[in-house]
């Protein structure tokens, strides 16, 4: 199964884009950000142009951080929880029976302080600490725009994602702090860091701002991988895009082409479920 996440920064005029790159990858689920307001019949209208193949999958409650089409019975995927900034859905899967899909849209660097976004990663955390209580299971897929690098504190402490590099120790379920266990993710996007990295860029969004300190290229569109399900995960289908039928999402000195497009790139990522 794949999947794909844009945050399309509220541009309709790359619906088309959307279309070519969901045909080009054959995605199955397509998970969009910052989505531009009353437009979800527009691009249903133009993914379902040739096949009628897609379709929306409505939220609980309509806030508008998040919006998903899908390619299959839409009562294959149902609603757990939806709060204004991330949403949970259960995926059912022949092979591993329910799924949650865990997805997010957080604060921004522009509003809020490394400090800021530390503390209130809290928030999702109890988020997926409800949802896999209640659904009684840690077969969970987490992704989105974090508005944080994989190195942020919010991303790697205890009390926010818990996520680590390294398959190894992911594997290893949890570790116990202060006598408090608590479960780690697996985040594969650190091997995009550098130009020595697994992808073709070293990020998702890039920005240089006159500041002492500056990475250039940030890794905020992230998938993080419970370890109940990380030989479920596709690492040949993991990329983040850069070209759609030959057009370059990127300027021709290798920034994101933000005028024309969005200000993020896409992240595919693929289960065997």
């Amino acid at each position: 199964m794949k999947f794909l996440f844009w945050n399309i920064c509220k541009k309709s005029s790359i619906f088309e884009n959307i279309y070519s790159l969901v045909l080009k990858e054959n995605i199955d689920m397509l998970i969009l950000a910052e989505f531009p307001d009353n437009s979800c019949s527009e691009l249903l209208h133009i993914l379902n142009q040739k096949h009628n193949d897609f379709f929306y999958v409505h939220p609980m409650i309509s806030y508008d951080k998040i919006k998903i089409f899908c390619r299959f019975d839409t009562k294959l995927i149902e609603p757990i929880e939806d709060s204004p900034r991330f949403t949970a859905k259960r995926l059912y899967s022949p092979i591993y029976g329910k799924i949650n899909l865990i997805m997010c849209h957080l604060n921004s660097k522009y509003n809020f302080s490394n400090e800021d976004q530390a503390a209130e990663v809290t928030n999702l955390k109890c988020f997926i600490d409800r949802v896999e209580k209640k659904e009684e299971h840690q077969h969970t897929i987490l992704f989105g725009d974090f508005n944080m690098n994989p190195f942020d504190y919010g991303m790697v402490q205890t009390t926010g994602i818990h996520s680590v590099m390294d398959k190894t120790i992911a594997l290893r379920k949890s570790r116990t702090v202060n006598e408090t266990e608590y479960p780690f993710f697996y985040n594969p996007m650190w091997g995009f860091l550098g130009d020595l990295g697994c992808g073709k860029v070293s990020g998702t969004i890039y920005y240089s701002p006159s500041k002492p300190i500056n990475y250039h290229w940030n890794l905020f569109d992230q998938v993080l991988i419970r370890p109940q399900l990380i030989k479920a995960f596709r690492t040949d289908e993991l990329d983040i895009i850069t070209d759609i039928n030959g057009n370059s999402l990127l300027t021709a000195n290798g920034t994101i082409n933000k005028n024309r497009f969005s200000d993020h790139l896409p992240l595919k990522f693929g289960l065997n479920i």
